[in-house]
């Protein structure tokens, strides 16, 4: 009979963590210390209980300090053991992995080792005590240590691009952020492949506009990577996390009288792999609006880039993306007038009444700042309309008219939605899909259509 040892129960769904407490090092008189005077020992056994599988784990060090302060958190190791193989983590082990983290161990450390693997591991903490340094051990104790279950994390990377993820922004003067509004091309400004503009709203007051992507990595992740190219108006600086020298990844030359094409050639910064940390992070971007006349208002930023990690994706939580909208939409029909509103798929008309369509009226629900939704129908001896405005009247009324064809585009909306429509029509019954602009119904064929139904996603 085989031997039967390759399923991993928890692998890709939960990781298994042991936190083992410790205390190394020497605690020296007088009194005042927590503990007494004496040194301290700790020693973890790891044992693999597995008969067939070799197991990879990893470890990290966590520091309490007295007097509610947080001490340090060190980098993971990596270790692995082989089927029925030990190793220990001891005191010199712990200072080890402290020091190569970048932080100097004090001469006493108490706190955790933390272990995380996908396999089940035997733990048992070893704790000595003595009097002093050198002196014999008075006091011995074992602790077999139980693990706990935890959502695993995830590889995962996200599109950072403004028009696809949500970035804040906070205007000169200003403590609060709000989301950027989403906005058509200014005069001087290039297209950006991939992204939108985003502006502050209707401030176009000189000063510093602050823009912000927040996200959260977890513990233990590895190989983080930015990669981004952006355009400002007038001038911008990148940090990771705060504003301060330390932190600032790159920059773009401000406009002035001499710079008379300064948002046609973004700048690119690559590979940018720190500084992330496990929690919550920013990837802020400051943009400097002149005065008028010397390249100022209007300001806007666009940003094209993507975010890799591994095992950072913290279990629960979502991509900072912007949402799409709702649609919701109102038609006036023969002999009926104006039926009730429907909104995201439902018909919104009549089918089988033989009842023409003959106006609509279409808006957004939920929508991000900036987004709105255009459309535009064919009529019975007029032809095309005009581009109409969300909420207005598309069509006629009183007037007998039937409706033959709409097209129905969005602006300025999340780069990721999209508005999808079908017509029901004059013996043809349900046309198919047409998206963002195109056309649902017929021309020149005299059939109306008498029921819609709008969707964005």
């Amino acid at each position: 009979m085989s031997c039967q040892c390759n399923e991993k129960a928890h692998a890709g769904r939960t990781d298994l963590q042991y936190a083992v407490k410790i205390a190394c090092g020497v605690v020296p008189a007088p009194a005042g210390n927590i503990l007494p005077p004496g040194q301290y020992f700790t020693a973890i056994n790891v044992h693999n209980p597995s008969r067939c599988d070799t197991v990879t784990f990893r470890w990290k060090v966590a520091v309490g300090l007295q007097g509610l302060r947080v001490g340090p958190v060190s980098q993971f190791a990596q270790a692995s053991l082989g089927p029925d193989e030990a190793l220990e983590i001891d005191c010199p082990d712990v200072m080890e992995r402290l020091k190569a983290s970048g932080t100097t161990p004090p001469t006493f450390v108490k706190g955790w080792v933390v272990i995380e693997t996908e396999e089940p591991l035997d733990v048992v903490a070893v704790y000595g005590t003595a009097q002093s340094a050198g002196n014999p051990l008075n006091a011995f104790h074992t602790e077999r240590v139980q693990p706990r279950c935890l959502p695993a994390c995830e590889d995962f990377g996200f599109d950072i691009s403004t028009g696809i993820a949500a970035w804040n922004v906070t205007v000169p003067g200003a403590t609060t952020p709000e989301l950027a509004t989403l906005t058509s091309l200014v005069k001087g400004w290039a297209t950006l492949a991939g992204a939108s503009w985003i502006r502050p709203g209707n401030t176009n007051d000189p000063g510093d506009y602050v823009y912000r992507l927040g996200f959260h990595l977890c513990s233990g992740f590895k190989n983080a990577s930015l990669n981004l190219q952006l355009l400002a108006d007038n001038g911008a600086e990148v940090f990771l996390n705060t504003i301060a020298p330390a932190n600032k990844i790159g920059a773009t030359s401000p406009a002035s009288s001499t710079n008379t094409a300064p948002f046609t050639t973004p700048t690119v910064l690559s590979n940018i792999s720190g500084p992330f940390k496990a929690g919550y992070n920013e990837l802020i971007i400051v943009v400097r609006n002149l005065p008028l006349g010397d390249g100022g208002s209007p300001t806007g930023l666009a940003v094209q880039g993507y975010f890799d990690v591994e095992k950072g994706r913290c279990p629960g939580t979502g991509l900072p993306l912007l949402p799409c909208p709702g649609v919701c939409y109102q038609v006036h029909v023969k002999g009926d007038g104006w039926l009730d509103w429907r909104c995201n798929g439902a018909t919104a008309g009549t089918t089988g009444e033989n009842r023409r369509m003959e106006a609509i009226k279409i808006t957004l629900t939920g929508a991000t700042p900036g987004a709105t939704i255009e459309y535009q129908a064919h009529l019975e001896n007029i032809g095309w309309t005009s581009w109409t405005a969300e909420g207005q009247v598309c069509g006629t009324t009183g007037q007998n008219r039937r409706m033959e064809a709409v097209k129905i585009r969005l602006i300025n909306a999340p780069l990721r939605c999209h508005v999808r429509y079908r017509v029901h029509m004059k013996n043809k019954g349900w046309g198919d899909w047409a998206y963002d602009g195109a056309q649902a119904g017929t021309t020149g064929e005299n059939r109306r259509i008498e029921a819609i139904e709008i969707v964005v996603e």
